[in-house]
């Protein structure tokens, strides 16, 4: 039981993390003063925090799949 609490705890920290981070790239354009290589950057960096939640998804029951008893495409 202890280690679901820590998977469960690391999973949130993992979602909080991507959310400020995600929030604070929305704004680094402005904050660069239009510089033009932030924007793709940033782009780049958002795209793959969205990404990688979707590819690897929190491993509770509501996520996993009654036939191959997987998470996601990874199961």
């Amino acid at each position: 039981m202890i280690v679901r609490r820590d998977i469960l705890c690391w999973e949130l920290v993992g979602i909080v993390f991507i959310v400020v981070l995600a929030s604070v790239l929305h704004f680094v354009f402005e904050w660069s003063g239009g510089a033009t290589p932030i924007a793709p950057i940033a782009l780049a960096v958002l795209g793959i925090l969205f990404v990688l939640p979707r590819s690897y998804p929190l491993q509770v029951q509501l996520f996993r799949d009654s036939i191959t008893g997987g998470y996601g495409i990874v199961g």
